[in-house]
């Protein structure tokens, strides 16, 4: 939402942004996660191995059979609030790797590497089928962030009217726990589509594009301009 650096999509040539305050394109290499498929497995792999050493870790120093066999506690909540935040930041990090990875080294991208990391953009095939983005895009984006958002205080919510009904602390921990310790995505979630990859920011800037209303330099005009 506040991010200078705007990731539009990975073309041919490396990963695409758009810089709010220069108006540049520019390019990256891709990140691991975007690179040839066996570079991506061994990325998921160590992926997976840090999610699982994380984990480890987490049960290691949390007496995690007293929290979660037998029936439910205010330790119980306590532990999984502590899962949900791990899971949170994992899927953050994972996603700020994959877009960012290597934004730090980039140059001025071309209007072909621009254009085609908009095509490339999984948005673009939910929000640009006609190849225009209309006003009920944003409409649809603007509702989907809003109602995920409040899913978050949504489970607290529900949480707290279970328990008051008294159908949590103290009944029996049964597998719907397994369902409950991936909430932790849901904030997850919502982090990214606000401040990693906003998609209502990314259709502005595409429907500006479409118009011819967006202000953007590329890597053709810095040339004939003599700009370095």
């Amino acid at each position: 939402m506040f991010k200078r650096k705007i990731y539009l999509g990975i073309s041919p040539r490396g990963t695409v942004y758009y810089d709010k305050k220069s108006k540049d394109a520019i390019i990256a290499k891709k990140s691991v996660l975007h690179s040839s498929e066996k570079q991506i497995k061994r990325s998921n792999i160590a992926y997976v191995l840090f999610i699982l050493i994380i984990l480890s870790t987490f049960i290691k120093f949390v007496p995690i059979k007293i929290a979660f066999s037998g029936k439910w506690t205010v330790e119980t909540l306590y532990y999984l609030v502590l899962l949900w935040f791990i899971e949170a930041f994992v899927l953050i990090y994972v996603t700020h790797k994959a877009l960012f990875d290597n934004i730090t080294v980039s140059s001025c991208a071309t209007r072909e590497n621009f254009e085609g990391a908009l095509v490339n953009n999984k948005y673009w095939d939910k929000f640009c089928v006609n190849g225009n983005v209309s006003w009920r895009n944003f409409i649809e984006i603007y509702i989907g962030r809003i109602l995920i958002t409040l899913c978050n205080p949504a489970i607290i919510f529900i949480f707290y009217k279970v328990n008051q009904a008294g159908n949590l602390i103290g009944t029996p921990i049964n597998s719907s726990i397994f369902m409950l310790s991936l909430f932790g995505i849901i904030p997850g979630v919502t982090w990214i589509m606000w401040f990693e990859n906003n998609p209502a920011t990314w259709l502005h800037i595409v429907r500006k594009y479409q118009q011819g209303k967006l202000n953007v330099n590329f890597a053709e005009e810095r040339k004939e301009k003599n700009v370095y």
